[in-house]
């Protein structure tokens, strides 16, 4: 890609974009997978759009061509097609789509994906018209700080337009207390959820959390440079180590109840190796039997209308509540994964 910025933080990076897209083409509709970080839609909520929901595939846990032509309308600045935990979303599958709305900006987020590989040998984020790449510790890639790479397209607006819309008074990272203060406030939502699915309360952010946004409004650049350069260098050798761990999990997860979701490839880089449940109540209890354990393991993707506010995603509910993610870096070793296959395998 032939430009891009530099930003604080991967969802800085979204703000200014969406901010820029505002700027230039007024205030619209952002089209993002309901299965996705908070702060994603917090940063189309601050550049002043609504944002609008998208259902999943439960193959794949990303966005569908026919899910994003669902929720698009003449309101619709942005699309974020997430290879959501490393999963390839098929952004090559959005291009009839992008065609028939020049008006929209399509973006891959690869977050999550970083140094993947499609099915033809190409770097994933290379599909649309813009990529996003997120650098942090429990990330593919460390070095804190968020970068916008820009196709040879005129749908983004320009680099300087996009850099300028982060005010210069915006606050610097960290703030760690807040971010731990929405990350809790996320789960806890989120658990009450899964215990009580019936149970819909209203959707706590659906009016802007204004508390939050110097997480997602702050300024600066990438903080480690030479971290973040080291690691996108040796993306070939995270991106095979990741999925050799990866693939014991496909190959050895034997439970009738479970079933690996969002299949990588070889050329994929894993993020978290994702399992679904046949029922609720069996993710809940491997989740807690693998902490139990002091095994790395992760429930919380709560989907996002339940938290923003926006009509029912079924798919995404199915994936919210039956989802358990396990740990592929270096944190993982031979012994925890053997231990994670296990209690998976038992667990009914």
């Amino acid at each position: 890609m032939p430009a891009g910025s530099s930003f604080a933080r991967g969802a800085a990076a979204l703000y200014a974009l969406l901010r820029a897209i505002a700027q230039r083409d007024g205030a619209g509709e952002v089209i993002i997978p309901s299965i996705c970080c908070e702060a994603v839609a917090l940063a189309a909520r601050f550049a002043g759009h609504k944002v609008r929901f998208a259902d999943v595939s439960q193959e794949s846990l990303c966005l569908t061509p026919d899910s994003v032509a669902r929720a698009m309308s003449s309101d619709t600045r942005a699309v974020l097609v997430v290879h959501a935990f490393g999963a390839d979303a098929g952004a090559a599958g959005f291009r009839r789509l992008r065609n028939d709305h020049p008006e929209t900006v399509f973006i891959e987020n690869v977050a999550q994906a970083i140094g993947g590989l499609n099915r033809s040998g190409q770097l994933l984020g290379a599909e649309l018209d813009c990529a996003l790449l997120s650098l942090a510790d429990g990330k593919i890639v460390s070095g804190d700080g968020g970068i916008l790479l820009y196709a040879a397209s005129n749908r983004c607006p320009t680099p300087e337009a996009v850099e300028a819309a982060i005010p210069p008074s915006a606050p610097r990272l960290p703030q760690p207390a807040l971010a731990l203060k929405l990350r809790n406030f996320v789960h806890a939502f989120g658990d009450r959820w899964r215990a009580q699915p019936d149970v819909r309360p209203a959707p706590p952010f659906a009016d802007v959390p204004v508390e939050f946004e110097s997480l997602i409004v702050c300024a600066g650049g990438v903080a480690n440079e030479a971290i973040a350069i080291a690691g996108l260098k040796g993306l070939p050798g995270i991106r095979a180590r990741r999925h050799s761990r990866y693939r014991k999990y496909r190959e050895r997860i034997s439970n009738p109840q479970a079933r690996m979701a969002g299949l990588l490839h070889e050329g994929g880089t894993c993020w978290r190796a994702s399992v679904l449940f046949e029922e609720p109540e069996i993710a809940r209890k491997v989740t807690s039997a693998l902490r139990s354990k002091d095994i790395h393991a992760s429930n919380h993707y709560l989907p996002l209308h339940l938290l923003f506010g926006g009509e029912p995603l079924p798919d995404s509910e199915f994936v919210g509540s039956r989802i358990v993610n396990v740990w592929v870096d270096e944190t993982a070793p031979e012994c925890m994964i053997d231990g994670a296959i296990d209690i998976i395998n038992r667990s009914r």
